[in-house]
């Protein structure tokens, strides 16, 4: 095998993809001190991999925007051969992933089995069910010999975000001596969304003790915590939608725990050291995307679970039972462990 001096690592995925492919990104690096590490990302979330010490850059392909169709491939094509990769690491399983890969004329390409784009990798890892996606996803550096140790995921709020999180806590009249208490009401597939009202009801009982609620999301889940934040009375502090990702990620260390479903504030506190208590619905935690660090599931045991490795857009009995059974009760009994730290 050639000298490895710079190598391409290809996640086009959301945003909880990224945040399980950075240990992956620091195996790399140590494992090839000398080479120059590159991350292919979609705009939406590459800003997640600011200040990343281990990246000399992260290249944005908008597969949905500028870069869509045929012409918009070629383009990134082109733009990735012409940067002479020697190895490229493909985490996302798209064919469109691995085709970017091999038209990109890069030399060693590993994916993995599963992937749709199997036959076009050089060499093909075995994707394992039933362990974690930091390590499935650090599995893909076991044809080159190298077995790391597990890594957490992780993510580096520079100074900039740090100050801006301290001016919003300010300006939203939280002082250093209040508990925070996160919720990540919620999620790209709205089976995975556990009820509003029972998130409302959970915030009550939380505020018995004297603790604020942050509530976290995207700019597309805004509308789902204002809804939240208006349920519970007011006095709730919503973030969502007015931090970026990394922002976000500080303000998580001010959490004593995170309470979201299944969706990427589960690994962004997992990359921040902040508990977590995770409400999963119709997936599970053994398909991988559990918390890695810290926490705590909360989930039904049904015959009809999982039924989809993302969860469906409605419940295929129409009972939405795997959600609706969980008690606000259980889940406080959850909360409750970290509150008194």
């Amino acid at each position: 095998m050639t000298p490895i001096k710079r190598v391409l690592i290809v996640q086009t995925g959301f945003l909880g993809d990224l945040i399980l492919s950075t240990p992956l990104i620091r195996a790399t690096k140590e494992s090839f001190p000398e080479a120059e590490l590159f991350f292919l990302s979609i705009p939406s979330v590459a800003e997640a991999l600011a200040h990343n010490p281990n990246l000399a850059q992260v290249i944005t392909y908008d597969k949905r925007g500028k870069d869509r169709g045929i012409k918009g491939f070629l383009r990134m094509e082109k733009e990735l051969g012409e940067m002479g990769f020697d190895l490229a690491l493909i985490p996302h399983r798209s064919l469109r992933s691995a085709l970017l890969a091999t038209g990109a004329e890069i030399k060693e390409r590993i994916g993995f089995n599963r992937s749709a784009g199997f036959f076009l990798f050089t060499k093909r890892v075995g994707y394992q069910w039933g362990i974690h996606e930091v390590e499935r996803n650090l599995s893909l550096l076991s044809p080159l010999g190298i077995a790391p140790p597990p890594l957490p995921p992780e993510l580096f709020p520079g100074n900039e975000e740090k100050g801006r999180v301290e001016d919003f806590l300010n300006g939203a009249g939280v002082s250093r001596g209040d508990g925070l208490v996160g919720f990540a009401p919620g999620a790209f597939w709205p089976t995975k969304r556990w009820p509003v009202e029972k998130f409302a009801e959970l915030g009550r009982l939380v505020r018995r003790g004297g603790e604020k609620i942050v509530l976290f999301g995207s700019l597309r889940e805004k509308r789902i915590c204002e809804k939240l934040s208006t349920s519970m009375g007011g006095g709730v502090v919503v973030a969502a939608g007015r931090l970026t990702v990394l922002e976000s990620a500080w303000l998580l260390t001010k959490l004593k725990v995170l309470v979201t479903n299944d969706s990427a504030p589960v690994h962004m506190a997992s990359a921040m050291g902040t508990p977590v208590v995770v409400i999963f619905g119709p997936t599970t935690p053994q398909f991988g995307f559990g918390p890695w660090g810290e926490g705590e599931v909360v989930e039904k045991d049904l015959p009809c679970r999982p039924c989809s490795p993302h969860g469906p857009r409605s419940c295929p009995r129409g009972s939405w039972d795997c959600m609706l059974g969980i008690g606000v009760e259980e889940v406080y009994a959850q909360v409750v462990k970290y509150l008194t730290r």
